[in-house]
């Protein structure tokens, strides 16, 4: 069985594109967190571990844009990032 594990995809779309073409066929898909974050395409990355994850576990970036985690624990830029996520 071969299985893909990405993580901290930060929704940078692009690379996750790249990494899902390089990863060629696979038996199953892991996404062990921070699909969202820095990147400008969260959206995106998370329509496409919806699409392709058979397993999936919220990082702290996800659960900061959810309101479960403190954003005053993140620095300056990952906070804005997930202020703008949560929009």
């Amino acid at each position: 069985m071969r299985i893909v594990i990405v993580s901290d995809i930060h929704a940078n779309f692009v690379a996750l594109e790249t990494v899902l073409a390089a990863a060629g066929s696979f038996d199953a898909l892991w996404c062990l967190g921070d699909t969202i974050g820095y990147g400008p395409k969260p959206n995106e990355c998370i329509a496409a571990m919806m699409q392709h994850a058979d397993v999936a576990i919220s990082g702290n970036h996800d659960l900061a844009c959810l309101g479960k985690v403190d954003l005053s624990d993140f620095n300056p830029d990952a906070r804005r990032a997930n202020i703008w996520n949560g929009n």
